[in-house]
């Protein structure tokens, strides 16, 4: 199963993520975090300035993610 957190800019996210995290009861989950930060490096527009080229790029990447967790575990959280 994954879980998907979404939101504006500054919402939460990670900061919910972080806190799930710190949970002794999600130990067995694997997270893959800041997607956007990584694309904006790229020097891809996010937010309201994104546009066709960004949605690709953050699909892609969560991909490759995806493609790189081991044994694909049944449950990951992507922020």
């Amino acid at each position: 199963m994954i879980y998907a957190l979404s939101g504006v800019h500054g919402s939460g996210k990670t900061t919910t993520l972080n806190a799930l995290k710190a949970h002794p009861q999600s130990k067995h989950l694997t997270y893959l975090t800041e997607l956007t930060r990584v694309l904006r490096s790229k020097g891809f527009d996010i937010n309201e300035g994104g546009g066709d080229s960004t949605q690709l790029a953050v699909t892609a990447l969560h991909l490759d993610n995806l493609l790189k967790v081991p044994n694909t575990p049944t449950s990951i959280v992507v922020d």
